[in-house]
């Protein structure tokens, strides 16, 4: 670098040598190669997965890595004797010496008792998923699920992606090895504990928090396990449950536990109630192998399986990992590793044997609890892994039927309740002598007030401010940390939407947090952006009204929190409308009356304040829903989302007929079932009827229809969906500029710099004269006016580079007088500058450059600007074209060249390859033909389908497909797909897509009809004869064309199929 800047400090005082030119070239790529290793370094050591803004951010991560080791860097710790340690080698001893006692056996065994409530039996078919051998394709998906920079364990390798191709073959043969010989996975199963830190000064060493570093090929074995189990947990744990339950969310419980403290709150009478929030003691690191053994085999998984979860639990070889330094390995005696794949899954496995028991006590009539109103369920308990809330009744009895089954479950699993940590919280109605009884039998102390239950504030009553305020002093913590001080505007932009933003996110989703609160988020926010700090507030460019919109519509695409608030809100109450059957839902429904919020509703004074605020948004889910076409009685035809998320007839210049009004979608076919056309052309337009034609027309076949998402074209509620449509957004006027900028291939503060000139709001001596502040005149040409255009084009400074830069064919039109119309006009010029880098992408950067060269001039006498200014700019955008690619290639997957082509059906088969295209947004179609084992033709059709994406029309094609093979009566077919979404949907019968729903609702009736048929995916160069007859489709008037023989125009791609020639195609490994 000295050597750079020494090169430079030459030419600037005159030198043109051609050699110092040379030589600055070679001196800045090396060191461009050096930066980018050194920055990618420091970013795996920094953890900070957020930040992408196009800068060189080595410092930026080299200072987060120094203060996150100051953080977690321990220097003296207290010994159970109260004195301090200090000495490196006692610390060590001192913490390992710990965790060979925590992970030793205390006593003998477990006492295990069988319980009268035990785990639901396992389907066959699960079973049989459960005990299959296992396949290199389902091992791959568990390497690629896997996030390659995650904190590497003993081994700290991060390349299995990267090199698949090369590893693959030999990670799926251990992966098979370890499943028919499971000792095997010994071999791999080292551990490094890393400490984490549960509070901000340490000083004790049950004050952190043991992640286990694991082997990255033992986290692939885990990996795998864990997948083929994933599927069977939410059969197998009780609702009380929702932590590591796919489908089940944690939100649920806080929803329950608020509405039950809520009833808690407004009980009268005699009958008081409780509220424990229990504490379990190292949880994770004091469950007994042969409970988790017993539990296993209670669940009748297969024994292939109990034996590969129990070898990877008990087989392992640990270590801590202190300051950086690993100690001895030991052999731990109990417990699961927070940081294997598996262990969430074990443990609420483990821990639903509580549940048993509790709610054998509940039908018992031994454990007495509170109600959700008068319909809905009893609640005596709810778990997030080992965040365990219990209700009950007041009474002696009834505490000690919990302290008996606590005790009980306890000596089961070897788990712990810790007293200290454990709080009991009475109802109002629950006398003080009463209190202090319960507390006295159960050892809990008592609180007014519960606190955090899984980091949201526990209250049956209205949130208030100062319940959010560690909301703000998060926010306030991560805003003056001194690291961001070194991030650029683009930067900073990018912390305040990834980070702050998602902070109140959280607890936004069971809360209506005060608007108070919401303000001040939105104020350091602001502020950070903009730079501004205690001692000086900096120049605001662009309002908070605009930075808050979409980046299409000329914003920044950051969020009003408050509206963001409700759209959060109101995904619990979609859940309540679509008529979820949860058991959250349950609780809400038993609490106010099984309202599904699909009428207007009036709340009661004493309803809680959740369900006040779901009832009066509850509008935009009435208004917004959308609807998949079933048997068509249930959705209006005028009023309701039924043909996509945008399309609502009523809205459509279109006048019905009033004897017409309140038809039902299913009074929309013919006597044939088909789309009565005749009906509807006659009040719709082509472009809705072309929609129409691509929706399955309403059959009883179909099932009912149902309302399966909000502003969202897939079957779930959407939040940003929603969000967009609460800020009523005006999408009938875009300025497509927008998108183009932040498109342009620059680095992000770049392309952040022209959206402020877009914008017009460069800090201009004119625009600093219109703040009054100083004069407007430009400092070089003293007597005329700065403005925008005149600081980055007209300045003579300035004109002199642009004359040198502009195509002659260009100039004319480039020093055109209207800023949006001169930004429009370069960012759509479309002409190459020089090495590959586009006219739009070096203006930019020349734009950049130039005021940034201004801003040095304007503060600083002595700085000259560069002599070669445009070789300046050329360089940049070089660079950081190198730096793109150099980038790339580190997270980019392996490539290797395939040769495809079409293979024939085996003898006694038919092979039907079948395809769907889609013309920019105009009509659909699709196509397929059928073929025998020796090639020949058999069939083929072309289909107009309407307008749709292309899943539909790929959907639709093997919907005809396989109704056409079935008419022609053959009984043995080989289904080929070019698309893998297709092929996936189908054979697990689910898609998100809600215009897709009934279709694939279709194809698997017809697939589970007396005939074989198999689907499979191929590469669309094995599919180029029927992708012409779906391109064919899309060119048709009429709905259907069949072939009987091969069309001419196909004769030549047929014979290439039967020849079996080949097309090379690049495929990712």
């Amino acid at each position: 670098m000295a050597r750079l800047q020494g090169i430079q400090r030459a030419m600037q005082n005159g030198s043109r040598s051609g050699g110092l030119w040379r030589l600055e070239k070679q001196l800045q790529k090396e060191l461009n190669i050096i930066l980018k290793k050194e920055e990618l370094m420091w970013f795996q050591r920094s953890r900070a997965k957020w930040l992408t803004d196009g800068d060189r951010n080595t410092r930026y991560y080299h200072l987060k890595t120094a203060s996150r080791r100051r953080k977690n860097n321990i220097l003296m710790l207290r010994n159970e004797q109260g004195e301090w340690i200090e000495d490196r080698a006692q610390l060590h001893g001192l913490v390992t010496n710990y965790y060979k006692k925590l992970f030793n056996i205390n006593r003998s065994g477990c006492n295990w008792s069988q319980t009268a409530i035990s785990y639901p039996e396992m389907e066959a078919e699960d079973m049989q998923r459960l005990n299959a051998p296992i396949v290199n394709e389902e091992v791959r998906q568990a390497v690629f699920s896997m996030s390659p920079w995650k904190a590497p364990g003993p081994d700290g390798f991060p390349f299995y992606q990267k090199s698949w191709d090369i590893v693959g073959g030999t990670v799926c043969e251990f992966v098979k090895s370890v499943w028919m010989n499971p000792s095997e996975v010994a071999l791999v199963n080292q551990t490094d504990i890393c400490l984490i830190p549960k509070v901000e000064q340490p000083e004790l060493v049950n004050q952190f928090r043991p992640i286990s570093l694991c082997n990255t090929i033992y986290k692939i074995v885990s990996r795998v396990v864990v997948e083929r189990l994933k599927n069977c947990i939410p059969k197998l744990i009780s609702p009380f449950q929702t932590g590591f339950v796919p489908g089940r969310n944690i939100h649920e419980n806080i929803v329950v536990a608020k509405e039950m403290l809520h009833s808690m709150n407004k009980t009268t009478g005699k009958m008081g109630y409780f509220a424990i929030k229990v504490d379990l003691s190292k949880a994770y690191d004091k469950l007994s192998w042969e409970f988790i053994w017993r539990v296993l085999t209670e669940v009748k998984l297969p024994d292939s399986v109990v034996n590969v979860i129990m070898h990877a639990v008990t087989s392992v070889e640990t270590n801590v990992k202190w300051n950086g330094a690993r100690a001895e390995y030991f052999r731990p005696q109990r417990g699961i590793r927070q940081g294997d794949p598996i262990s969430p899954y074990l443990f609420v496995l483990c821990i639903d044997k509580l549940s048993h028991i509790i709610v054998n006590a509940t039908n018992n009539g031994e454990w007495r609890t509170l109600k959700a109103g008068r319909t809905g369920p009893m609640v005596s308990h709810l778990m997030f892994a080992d965040d365990l809330l219990l209700f009950g009744e007041a009474t002696e009895r009834q505490m000690k039927c919990v302290m008996n089954i606590l005790n009980k479950f306890c000596s089961m699993s070897g788990q712990e309740v810790s007293q200290e940590k454990t709080s009991i919280l009475f109802s109002k109605n629950v006398n003080r002598v009463m209190r202090e009884r319960l507390t006295n039998l159960s050892g809990f102390r008592e609180t007014a007030n519960l606190g955090k239950y899984l980091g949201v504030p526990l209250s049956g009553r209205a949130p208030k401010r100062a319940d959010f305020q560690y909301i703000i002093d998060q926010v306030s913590s991560k805003l003056t940390m001194w690291k961001a001080k070194h991030l650029s505007f683009a930067g900073r932009a990018t912390l305040a939407k990834s980070v702050i933003e998602a902070i109140p996110i959280y607890p936004m989703m069971t809360n209506k947090i005060p608007k108070a609160c919401i303000d001040e988020i939105q104020k350091l926010q602001r502020n950070f952006i903009w730079g501004d700090s205690d001692e000086a507030r900096k120049y605001h460019a662009v309002s908070w009204e605009m930075v808050t919109k979409p980046k299409y519509l000329g914003g920044l695409g950051l969020r009003k929190l408050d509206i963001m608030n409700k759209a959060c809100l109101l995904k619990l109450g979609w859940k309540l409308y679509s008529g979820a059957n949860d058991f959250w839902c349950d609780v809400i429904r038993g609490k106010y009356g099984n309202n599904n919020l699909q009428h207007e509703t009036q709340c009661r004074a004493t309803d809680s304040s959740l369900w006040k605020w779901l009832v009066k948004d509850a509008h935009y889910l009435q208004n917004f829903g959308m609807w998949t076409v079933g048997d068509g009685r249930r959705i209006d035809a005028w009023n309701y989302y039924w043909i996509d998320t945008d399309t609502r007839i009523t809205d459509q210049e279109v006048s019905i007929p009033n004897d017409l009004i309140g038809m039902k979608v299913c009074d929309l076919v013919d006597v044939d079932g088909n789309w009565n056309w005749r009906l509807l052309q006659q009040w719709l337009p082509t472009s809705i009827m072309q929609k129409i034609a691509a929706i399955v027309p309403p059959n009883e076949a179909n099932g009912k229809d149902e309302q399966l998402g909000v502003g969202s074209k897939n079957d779930r509620y959407s939040v940003a969906a929603m969000y967009n449509i609460m800020c009523n957004f005006d999408d009938e006027h875009v300025d497509v500029l927008w998108s183009k900028i932040w498109k342009l291939n620059v680095p992000e503060r770049i392309r952040q710099f022209i959206w402020i000139v877009k914008h017009d709001r460069l800090l201009t001596n004119s625009r600093k004269n219109k703040m009054g502040l100083g004069h407007a005149s430009c400092h070089y040409c003293r007597d005329i006016e700065e403005s925008t255009l005149h600081a980055l084009r007209d300045c003579p400074l300035v004109r002199s580079i642009w004359m040198n830069a502009v195509p002659l064919e260009a100039r004319a039109r480039f020093f055109i007088e209207d800023i949006n119309e001169w930004i429009k006009f370069n960012i759509n010029y479309s002409g190459v500058w020089s090495n590959g880098v586009g006219w739009k992408e070096f203006w930019a950067m020349a734009c950049h450059r130039v005021w940034m060269w201004r801003n040095k001039e304007s503060h600083d006498d002595n700085y000259q600007r560069p002599i070669n200014p445009m070789q300046q700019v050329m360089r940049s955008n070089h660079d950081y074209l190198i730096s793109e690619r150099a980038n790339n290639y580190v997270f980019e997957r392996n490539k290797m060249l395939h040769e495809v082509y079409w293979q024939p059906p085996a003898e006694g088969r038919m092979k039907l390859n079948t395809d769907g295209a889609c013309k920019d947004g105009r009509n659909a179609g699709c196509g397929g033909i059928l073929r025998g084992s020796d090639g020949q033709w058999l069939g083929g059709f072309a289909k107009s389908i309407g307008i749709c994406n292309a899943f539909i029309a790929e959907l639709w094609g093997v919907f005809e497909g396989l109704k056409y093979a079935r008419s022609l009566g053959y009984n043995a077919i080989d289904l080929n797909v070019d698309s893998m979404i297709v092929v996936q949907a189908i054979r697990t019968g689910k898609t998100r897509s809600i215009l897709g729903h009934n279709l694939v609702k279709n194809i698997m009736r017809l697939m589970r009809l007396d005939w074989d048929v198999t689907i499979n995916h191929v590469y669309r160069e094995a599919n180029y004869c029927v992708d012409a007859l779906a391109n064919f489709g899309c060119s048709l008037d009429s709905s259907i064309m069949v072939f009987d023989v091969c069309p001419s125009q196909l004769r030549q791609l047929m014979l290439a199929d039967v020849m079996g020639i080949t097309t090379p195609r690049i495929i990712s490994v």
